[in-house]
């Protein structure tokens, strides 16, 4: 089995479509007509493997690749293997208009859903929203003021006791770093 370049391929048979089987292979009536004149091709993309995509000509049920079909016959090249599948040189189908997607449109806003008075209520709500949101701040300590303290050595002495739970978490005792950490937090 010798090999060709996917590039001299269509130079002679043309530009192919990429064709999508949506359908089981038998029922697909294009890919049967394209199998029997020999325009079928199927490139094998290799994804784990750091080689390149390679073709081959004809159609195996139950091969996977992508199917590639061709305006003329490719038979001539049947015992080839297909090199340097270059993916720019393919032709994509184009979509009827009777089966693309219609646009969306947003919808407009209408009039009656807009506030009359709007300098009244942002007032209103600026003041409801002052009052929820300081009910809800919880106000944490300045770092500025702990070092004022000079509580640096119960901070260090917190943080092994942590790491010493950390660890002992990390070696599946989950009962025993509960009681440190339980321990710590009521010192």
């Amino acid at each position: 089995m010798g090999t060709i370049r996917f590039s001299k391929i269509v130079g002679a048979a043309g530009k192919p479509i990429v064709h999508l089987l949506w359908v089981d292979p038998a029922k697909d009536t294009i890919l049967k007509k394209a199998v029997n004149a020999n325009r079928v091709m199927i490139v094998h993309q290799q994804l784990a493997d750091a080689k390149a995509d390679y073709g081959t000509v004809g159609f195996q049920k139950g091969v996977s690749g992508q199917i590639l079909i061709f305006p003329k016959s490719i038979k001539g090249f049947a015992d080839k293997r297909v090199t340097g599948v270059k993916y720019d040189l393919l032709e994509w189908p184009t979509v009827p208009k009777s089966q693309q997607a219609h646009k969306v449109i947003p919808p407009k806003r209408s009039a009656k859903s807009k506030p009359q008075d709007t300098k009244v209520h942002a007032t209103a709500e600026r003041s409801v929203v002052g009052e929820s949101a300081a009910a809800t701040v919880v106000k944490f300590p300045n770092p500025e003021n702990d070092d004022a303290n000079g509580s640096t050595a119960d901070v260090e002495e917190i943080k092994n006791q942590v790491r010493l739970a950390m660890k002992v978490l990390e070696e599946g005792k989950q009962v025993a770093a509960f009681n440190l950490l339980k321990r710590i937090v009521d010192m």
